[in-house]
């Protein structure tokens, strides 16, 4: 996209739609790719679905804990979960711990893909993604999913830019080619 609109001004930001709503309500952001839950009113809003993504728990090849079986054998462990006041990752953090944290349990959060890759892959954590993250060409054979017998909610993708505010002719082309990107 940068090689053909080199005058495009683009910034990422990881984040989950709790802790970027205001952003984008305030037009500091011009639209927010990422999971949608019902929670979080969303009616100043367009919504475009784009893909829903079953999600899974995740551990390094080799961790102690990856053949564990139950959502109960890991509450002892070392989590990296993301940031969320509200939404789908707030949901979640109940459902992996229905009855509470082990004693010895820690959790880190954060909005970091590259940190949570660090963790899992060097200091033993344990983490919640989509399972399409185990086909990345360079976690493919450092990652593992752990095969408990619960399933974990699938995250809802979604497209979300603020019906008021006018998007530019450079958002909108971004936008137009995330739309083909995931009607691959």
């Amino acid at each position: 996209f940068q090689v053909r609109h080199p005058q495009a001004y683009i910034t990422v930001i990881e984040g989950q739609l709790s802790e970027l709503l205001d952003s984008l309500r305030m037009g500091r952001m011009d639209f927010y790719i990422g999971i949608i839950t019902p929670d979080i009113a969303l009616h100043e809003f367009s919504e475009e679905p784009l893909s829903v993504e079953k999600f899974c728990v995740f551990a390094r090849q080799d961790h102690s804990l990856a053949a564990s079986q139950s959502l109960q054998a890991l509450r002892d462990a070392k989590w990296y979960l993301p940031t969320a006041r509200a939404g789908f990752y707030s949901a979640i953090e109940k459902f992996v711990f229905p009855e509470g944290k082990g004693p010895e349990c820690s959790v880190l959060y954060g909005d970091s893909t590259t940190i949570a890759e660090q963790l899992i892959l060097r200091e033993d954590y344990l983490s919640v993604g989509p399972q399409s993250m185990l086909r990345l060409p360079w976690l493919k054979e450092k990652i593992c999913q752990v095969r408990v017998k619960e399933e974990l909610p699938s995250g809802k993708y979604s497209l979300l830019y603020r019906e008021q505010q006018t998007l530019t002719p450079i958002s909108r082309l971004l936008i137009n080619e995330i739309r083909h990107e995931f009607m691959k």
